[in-house]
């Protein structure tokens, strides 16, 4: 829009939004969702039921008696577009000392101040954001502003959540056969949906604790060294990878892999309004992520409402100013009209641990 102090310059949010470093967007900017604008204010699709596939009987190459194979059911959902939308302003008093100790001029003070009011409101709006599809990818996307379910893609798709269970206690026998059977487990609810690519599997800091000073993996790294096993000082969780610490733009995460399942924890809790703390996972908790998934991970865009959007493909962020007002103040808004949601909650597994 035009900077209403200087109709011949500019002021424009969307750039300068663009060159921020929120403080929050691990699962935002991880590529895990599809993310697609749409025209309209809610998506509608189609969800197969697909039935287990079984072997034939044989029959005659002459008689006409192929036998029949029955199809899945299928049913439309449809997910309405829910908005974050944050509001902050500057002051004509926000400017008066800039003004008077810095040799610049008031366009340029706007334009500062103006930046600066920005890169607050929007890493607020950024740790919403973020929440919101942390939590979708769990299969309930949930509020910003409690944590109360919002969108249920369990029960909108009559979809019972599996569970597993993996005993990570130090006196387990099981926990690596454990870890076989959750990816065996998800391998089968992905049906006939291509192959998965990497398996990731979320866990709270108690789990990775546990897990990375398990004695299995230790017997495991002795017994390469002696020679017993040769094949498993090739994995990764013996060669360095095990409780590597990296650091992201959103804090230090740790991860190993374990063949294709990479374990991993989330690095921050989030704040929310109502001044509670909210964790991605609770403790002794964990959650999958099928990395690759085909038709799964979405986050649908919807225009944001006004005049001039109507019509209109909707867009990621909408970064709007009002111009100045009484001559005193200059208000602007973010905002976002999103739809995240696991178009296939199954491939969400709810992991309890077993740690002592």
């Amino acid at each position: 829009m035009r900077n209403p102090i200087n109709l011949n310059t500019s002021i424009d949010l969307l750039p300068t939004i663009q060159e921020l470093q929120p403080a929050y967007g691990r699962f935002a900017d991880s590529g895990l969702f599809k993310e697609y604008g749409i025209k309209t204010n809610a998506v509608i699709y189609s969800v197969e039921q697909q039935e287990n596939a079984r072997m034939t009987k044989l029959t005659s190459r002459t008689e006409r008696d192929a036998v029949k194979v029955s199809r899945g059911s299928s049913k439309q959902v449809t997910a309405a577009a829910e908005t974050i939308k944050l509001t902050g302003g500057v002051h004509v008093e926000d400017l008066q000392n800039r003004l008077k100790y810095f040799d610049i001029d008031k366009d340029e003070t706007l334009q500062e101040a103006l930046a600066d009011a920005t890169a607050d409101v929007y890493n607020s709006f950024s740790q919403s954001f973020e929440y919101m599809l942390v939590t979708a990818s769990q299969g309930i996307m949930r509020n910003p502003e409690d944590g109360s379910a919002v969108l249920n893609m369990f029960t909108n798709t009559g979809t019972v959540q599996s569970t597993a269970t993996v005993d990570a206690s130090p006196d387990s026998t099981t926990l690596i056969s454990d870890l076989n059977s959750l990816r065996n487990q998800l391998t089968q609810l992905n049906g006939y949906n291509g192959s998965l690519g990497t398996i990731e599997l979320w866990v709270a800091d108690d789990v990775f604790n546990a897990i990375v000073n398990h004695p299995e993996f230790y017997t495991l790294y002795q017994l390469a060294y002696q020679g017993a096993q040769q094949a498993a000082i090739m994995q990764p969780i013996l060669n360095g990878s095990i409780n590597r610490v990296v650091q992201t733009p959103y804090g230090y995460a740790r991860t190993f892999t374990w063949e294709n399942i990479v374990i991993s924890t989330y690095p921050q809790t989030f704040n929310a309004m109502n001044g509670s703390t909210l964790k991605a996972i609770a403790d002794g908790k964990g959650w999958t992520v099928a990395r690759g998934a085909t038709n799964a991970y979405e986050v649908a865009y919807a225009p944001a409402p006004y005049f001039s959007q109507m019509g209109g493909v909707g867009q990621k962020v909408y970064a709007r100013t009002t111009g100045v007002v009484d001559d005193t103040h200059l208000d602007f808004t973010i905002e976002s009209h999103l739809i995240p949601m696991l178009k296939r909650p199954e491939l969400s597994i709810d992991v309890t641990f077993t740690l002592v």
